[in-house]
């Protein structure tokens, strides 16, 4: 007789990164397919299974400041962002594109800094970043959560009047402290590297019974995965993206924590793993 393997079913939230995914996908800015999942403990010590560490949606954006240090600006006076130039207008004439006016002062300067960048449709810097002034200093967000956004870089020649990331006279000088979601205590397939994708394991079965779900059936066979599992995380590949350091790349999509669940060589596990939005 057939071995009738039911699956218990858990709900998955998106992480902060995959929520950044999803809506950019929306957007026609990055496509991305389901690749595989992986478990892990979720925070629990195995001493006492009955302890657990708070969860932590860590993943955070990049950034990186321009700072106008001295307002006599020169003509062509420039500063790159993503290989985008935005070049500084002297003559009071107007600025137009790329263009930024120079101010009465330097706070005025970084200002018009800021809304050239964020006026800016070129497809370097629109819904990649995000620019914010405060006196002579404009702030550069990456709109794209994780590490991604630190290979977005920040570029001046003009070294007498520009200074990137808070350091006098270094140029290229790239976004920093973006930072990936990773899972929690993770223990299969291979705790190393978990966005390697020989660190994943395949999905058995991918359902989308309505437009606004999708789950993924999990299987653990028996020599599989024989630990405390806590956490179960979907990972997801980017194949296309208006950033091209994303590409190829695999990030933790959803994730699900659930009261500790004991997996032994004497069974086979499956679970389906549902996400919704």
């Amino acid at each position: 007789m057939p071995f009738p393997n039911a699956t218990s079913n858990v709900l998955a939230k998106l992480t902060s990164q995959g929520r950044n995914l999803l809506a950019r996908s929306a957007a026609g800015l990055v496509s991305f397919t389901l690749e595989g999942f992986s478990v892990g403990r979720g925070g629990y010590d195995m001493v006492d299974p009955t302890q657990a560490i708070p969860i932590v949606d860590d993943s955070t954006p990049a950034l990186g400041h321009i700072s106008i240090t001295d307002n006599d600006l020169a003509t062509l006076t420039t500063v790159t962002i993503n290989g985008l130039d935005f070049i500084a207008d002297v003559t009071s004439a107007g600025s137009v594109g790329t263009q930024w006016d120079k101010g009465v002062d330097d706070t005025e300067s970084a200002l018009n800094l800021a809304t050239a960048i964020n006026k800016s449709f070129d497809i370097r810097v629109k819904n990649i970043v995000k620019a914010t002034a405060n006196v002579n200093t404009v702030t550069i967000d990456s709109l794209i959560l994780g590490a991604v956004g630190n290979t977005i870089v920040l570029e001046t020649t003009f070294f007498d009047h520009i200074m990137l990331n808070m350091i006098a006279g270094v140029s290229p000088a790239p976004l920093h402290d973006g930072f990936d979601q990773q899972q929690l205590d993770k223990v299969f397939p291979n705790p190393v590297d978990p966005t390697a994708l020989n660190d994943i394991e395949p999905i058995d079965l991918i359902e989308q019974p309505i437009p606004q779900v999708i789950s993924a059936v999990c299987r653990l066979d028996l020599t599989e995965a024989n630990f405390g599992i806590g956490e179960y995380a979907l990972w997801v590949k980017v194949i296309q993206s208006t950033v091209a350091s994303e590409i190829g790349k695999f990030f933790l999509y959803a994730s699900v924590h659930q009261p500790i669940v004991a997996k032994t060589l004497q069974n086979v596990h499956i679970t389906r793993i549902i996400t919704t939005y």
